[in-house]
């Protein structure tokens, strides 16, 4: 199975770099449940730094994001991120702040500007309900100027996206899609 995820990792990669894409996603999810989290941190140290050595050899960036406890158990957090980062000591891997993956792991945007200082390459820029559903703007708990606000106190000028990931979209995603752009048109604007 690990191997099989790490051909997947390396062709995706590769496919990334022929498509001139700035980096890939990728997470490093998860050791079997019944096994120490230690033994499964050591394959993603190892496996990561597989993929960063190749990352760094194709000129491209790999952008990380962590998983709450229901998905994985490892690298749950942006302090464990950080954590992974320092073992790694690799210019190529960066951080992923999902802002509703955030809600799930009850951190907080601070959280991931702090431990991960001029590593946030990329964010999950979408709304969350309290659960940590990706909902729209406008349909969830996050206050989108004050989320702004602060990306711009940070200085933050790495991208966003939108990522709908609730069930309720599924049907008809134009309407929620166009909702979170005229959202963000107002909220990122001239400052």
């Amino acid at each position: 199975m690990r191997d099989r995820s790490l051909r997947y990792f390396l062709e995706s990669m590769e496919f990334a770099t022929e498509c001139g894409a700035p980096a890939l996603l990728v997470t490093a999810g998860g050791g079997y449940r019944d096994e120490p989290t230690a033994r499964a941190l050591e394959r993603c140290v190892e496996s990561m730094g597989i993929l960063c050595g190749r990352a760094q050899k194709l000129g491209i960036d790999l952008w990380i994001e962590s998983l709450p406890d229901s998905f994985a158990n490892i690298i749950r957090s942006a302090k464990e991120i950080r954590e992974l980062m320092d073992k790694l000591k690799s210019p190529a891997l960066h951080a992923v702040y999902d802002v509703a993956g955030a809600v799930m792991t009850h951190e907080t945007p601070e959280d991931y500007f702090t431990h991960l200082a001029g590593r946030v390459a990329h964010v999950h820029f979408t709304d969350s309900d309290a659960g940590g559903s990706h909902r729209a703007w406008g349909d969830g708990i996050i206050d989108l100027d004050e989320l702004v606000g602060y990306l711009r106190s940070q200085n933050y000028e790495g991208s966003l996206t939108v990522e709908l990931t609730n069930w309720k979209y599924n049907v008809d995603p134009t309407p929620p899609l166009k909702q979170c752009v005229e959202a963000m048109r107002k909220a990122l604007g001239p400052a």
